[in-house]
């Protein structure tokens, strides 16, 4: 069975090789993609894009300052943001300092 090790992982190599030439995407389920700092995308998630794109969909005179984005990024919590733990836990704030810290723009 060893000796046909070599023949298996060239066999699942030349594989994805094709699979890869051949230009062919796999779509994923929009619920599990997140941005780099979990957001997510997913209809019952949250992710600041899509609630600037919905907001101003439905209030296409709407002004910035008026906006769930500007007041997200104006949020005390947000603008003391200055480790990745620090964002990742935004909605567990007691959870902010639990251990190591990344800087921001930077990961483990």
């Amino acid at each position: 069975m060893a000796e046909n090790l070599p023949i298996r992982a060239a066999r699942a190599m030349a594989r994805r090789v094709q699979y890869l030439r051949s230009g062919t995407l796999r779509r994923v389920p929009l619920k599990w993609i997140t941005n780099e700092f979990a957001f997510s995308f997913a209809d019952d998630g949250w992710n600041y894009f899509r609630a600037l794109v919905a907001q101003q969909q439905g209030q296409p005179q709407l002004q910035l300052e008026d906006s769930a984005f500007y007041r997200f990024f104006q949020h005390p919590r947000v603008k003391s943001v200055r480790y990745l733990n620090d964002l990742l836990f935004l909605h567990k704030p007691a959870q902010r300092d639990c251990g190591f810290q990344f800087a921001l723009a930077t990961y483990p």
